[in-house]
């Protein structure tokens, strides 16, 4: 795709708007959000990552893949324990669900 080209070429604002383009087109696509997270993670920009990546988590959630989801915690963690801590709560209620 046009976003992983710009990542690859080192053009990180390309690659936002790229992937938040694709995003805006499918929502639901949980890839294309955890991959604009990776662009703010290379960029060292670990808040806006963790944005991406919740929203990623919570795109899975949705889809029912609970376990997908878990995995992305603690990478939030690491750029905003807010974030983390609402998907943690989130991944419970879903536990209490089943």
């Amino acid at each position: 795709s046009s976003a992983r080209s710009a990542h690859a070429r080192g053009d990180v604002t390309a690659a936002i708007r790229a992937y938040e383009e694709l995003i805006a087109r499918r929502p639901d696509d949980a890839a294309l959000r955890g991959e604009l997270g990776n662009v703010y993670w290379s960029a060292g920009r670990l808040q806006d990552a963790a944005r991406a990546y919740h929203g990623a988590a919570l795109t899975l959630l949705a889809a029912g893949r609970r376990d997908d989801a878990a995995r992305i915690e603690s990478a939030i963690r690491k750029g905003d324990a807010a974030l983390a801590d609402d998907l943690a709560r989130r991944l419970a209620e879903a536990a209490g669900k089943k």
